[in-house]
């Protein structure tokens, strides 16, 4: 292992190393100066020389990328028998530092924008052919003016039509690496990104990750067999449409998951929507009078809230109903239970008052005993039936 660089080491007659700020088992950190053009920069010094770190140091010397989202990387060298590159430097705090010291999930609106930022920096690396390949919450930093930017690209993989040398080993973090890290690890892709993504997604939005075990071959056994706990069991007030994002994220099969990540950016931009109109579901903007699509009052149309309780082998409970509505599916009843669709059934808010209705499921959804045949009014201490899965729906009295 090669000892870290002095401060006041001079790299190629350019860069003046100031202080070592960070140190991980692979390599060194160090705050330094570009001294031709003044600027702040970041030194990252590999603790080996070898073929393996020889080989990411190739891959690291040949990026150049540029985004908002994505840490630039500047130079490379070797100098004093030490292979370093050059970034610029970006303060900010890791999310995994964040996780610590709240010790708890962030806001859904926080987490949300931290999630499209990241996904806008992959979209930009992907886009020039890059993958990645060890996305996770150590990796992103988010400043204090709350500019979320991907570091550390050691990992990555050489884009299109290059021949840089790879041994098509399982790379990664285990908590953040996807079922194919560890199936095929020579044909992770863009899609792996995103699962490592939807770990990021799911830690913010909880406060845990969804794959944990006693040791490294429990966690990979879980990765590769196990469902992940639904985010909404942990924690019901999250919004549905930002679970069913996370679990599609996270699916096993990469040809389920979000394709690319432009694609999860449009429908994240579709989802931060805050506001819809209880009858059209166009969407509104706080403080508005009538729907700028319908017209209707949405003050008068405003919901009642509302919560629905769940009879399930698991454990009964009661789940919040968020103001604009919900879809509900086998992920938030029953995720052992195949007779309840993916996509089972769907509450709404119509002209202020609760509705339900199905939305193709296999085995039908029933109000009051009756089948529905389209989308039916709910009262107070209406009975549901989502396949045999018995629910409660209550308004709460505001």
């Amino acid at each position: 292992m090669k000892p870290p660089y002095p401060p006041g080491t001079i790299l190629d007659g350019r860069y003046r190393l100031k202080e070592m700020i960070g140190a991980g088992g692979e390599s060194y950190v160090h705050r330094a100066e570009d001294a031709h053009t003044g600027r702040a920069v970041a030194v990252r010094q590999y603790q080996s020389n070898g073929t393996e770190a020889r080989m990411r140091w190739e891959r690291e010397c040949s990026i150049r990328v540029r985004s908002e989202h994505l840490v630039e990387h500047l130079d490379g060298g070797e100098s004093g028998g030490s292979l370093y590159v050059v970034v610029e430097f970006f303060e900010g705090k890791a999310l995994d530092e964040m996780a610590e010291e709240t010790g708890t999930f962030l806001p859904d609106d926080r987490a949300i924008e931290i999630v499209r930022q990241v996904a806008q920096g992959l979209a930009d690396l992907h886009d020039a052919g890059w993958v990645h390949r060890d996305l996770k919450s150590a990796n992103v930093l988010v400043s204090r003016r709350q500019l979320a930017k991907i570091i550390d690209l050691g990992l990555i993989r050489c884009p299109r039509g290059q021949t840089i040398a790879d041994d098509g080993l399982a790379r990664g973090t285990l908590h953040f690496m996807s079922p194919e890290h560890f199936t095929s690890p020579q044909s992770v892709d863009q899609r792996s990104d995103l699962y490592g993504l939807g770990v990021i997604f799911y830690q913010l939005s909880t406060g845990t990750l969804p794959f944990d075990g006693a040791g490294a071959a429990d966690v990979q056994h879980k990765i590769l067999s196990e469902e992940p706990l639904p985010p909404r069991v942990i924690r019901p007030d999250l919004e549905p449409r930002h679970e069913q994002v996370i679990l599609q994220l996270l699916e096993k099969d990469r040809r389920r998951r979000f394709q690319t990540a432009r694609s999860l950016l449009l429908e994240l931009d579709g989802r931060a929507v805050r506001h819809r109109c209880g009858a059209c579901r166009a969407p509104t903007r706080g403080g508005m009078r009538y729907c700028p699509a319908c017209g209707v009052d949405l003050r008068a149309a405003r919901s009642a809230p509302a919560m629905l309780y769940v009879e399930a082998p698991g454990g009964s409970r009661w789940i919040a109903v968020p103001p604009e509505g919900m879809e509900i599916g086998r992920a938030l009843l029953d995720p052992a239970n195949p007779a309840v669709s993916a996509r089972h059934a769907r509450l709404l808010c119509e002209g202020g008052r609760w509705c339900v209705e199905d939305i193709g499921s296999t085995n039908g959804t029933r109000a009051d005993g009756q089948l529905l045949a389209g989308r039916t009014r709910l009262s107070d201490r209406s009975s549901l039936q989502f396949a045999d899965v018995v629910c409660s729906f209550s308004v709460k009295q505001p």
